[in-house]
């Protein structure tokens, strides 16, 4: 997921990875980042693993898509006054990294004749550091992608649509899943072999942001509408 909406393309955004991980632009592959950019744009969501309500799944969908769809369904980027989650990611791409960033991008291509290594500057990495925030997502296969928000703060989607219980702390790397919160187990009375706590009030680990009422969940108190926090809860399984 491209959280900052610096790289555009789907493309350009696996190629950043590659050259994250690589280090040199001449070691990245630039025709096989094609290939597997087209194989990974196809491939489905995950089904959910246990049974759904089918009817509170149904009327789940007519809230999502009252409530969520008009920014999860197409990637709206949020301004990050807005949408108010933590700043540390949305601001860590200043001009002068931009611009090392567009440069190295460009010399993982070798063929000029390509169209792809002729995009325009802001089409390879747009200059997000003029106004930081943070893209919806698109929610597909949302149901085994906790813990969420940019930095992995909040445990499970029951805390998305309930900010006042999101927990302060607590638990990652647990692989037992808890569909009635939908999101990975997150207590557990003593420590497991790859867990390790998660502290939200170490820097960059906020789990504040996505709360607005109006603005986030169509005017929906979801931590006291009871019925259709169940409801919306039960359709995003099926995504």
């Amino acid at each position: 997921a491209q959280w900052d909406g610096n790289l555009k393309g789907k493309l350009t955004r696996n190629l950043g990875a590659e050259l994250g991980v690589i280090g040199s632009p001449d070691l990245v592959n630039f025709k096989n980042g094609k290939l597997t950019t087209k194989f990974v744009e196809n491939l489905p969501s995950p089904p959910y693993m246990w049974d759904v309500d089918k009817a509170k799944a149904d009327r789940g969908k007519k809230i999502f898509d009252s409530a969520c769809l008009k920014c999860h369904g197409r990637g709206k980027f949020i301004p990050l006054k807005l949408v108010g989650t933590d700043p540390n990611r949305a601001l860590g791409l200043p001009k002068k990294a931009t611009d090392v960033l567009r440069s190295q991008l460009r010399k993982t291509c070798k063929d000029q004749g390509d169209p792809e290594c002729r995009i325009p500057d802001n089409d390879l990495v747009y200059p997000r550091w003029k106004r930081p925030g943070y893209t919806a997502q698109i929610l597909d296969g949302i149901w085994a992608r906790s813990p969420y928000l940019h930095n992995g703060s909040v445990p499970t989607l029951y805390h998305m649509l309930v900010p006042k219980e999101r927990p302060k702390t607590f638990w990652r790397g647990n692989l037992k899943y808890n569909p009635e919160k939908v999101g990975y187990q997150y207590k557990t009375k003593q420590r497991k072999y790859g867990t390790a706590i998660y502290d939200t009030s170490v820097n960059g680990r906020s789990n504040r942001g996505h709360e607005n009422i109006k603005v986030f969940f169509g005017g929906i108190d979801f931590s006291k509408e009871v019925g259709k926090r169940e409801d919306l809860l039960e359709y995003l399984k099926t995504l």
